[in-house]
């Protein structure tokens, strides 16, 4: 296991393509680009500023 803590938002894209799991606030552009996303776990537990459509739509859990 590899764990990576992005600097910005550049580095999080390149990172994101051939990860398994994402822990923080995921945004549409890095769920666009995430080819192997299984997993994404949201620091809060309120989720009504979290969750987007192509979140939903997504097959990771």
């Amino acid at each position: 296991m590899v764990v990576v803590n992005a600097a910005d938002s550049d580095m999080a894209a390149g990172e994101i393509i051939d990860a398994t799991a994402f822990f923080g606030k995921i945004t549409p552009e890095l769920l666009s680009v995430a080819g192997q996303l299984e997993w994404v776990q949201s620091p809060t537990a309120s989720l009504e500023h979290y969750v987007f459509d192509e979140l939903v739509a997504h097959p990771c859990t």
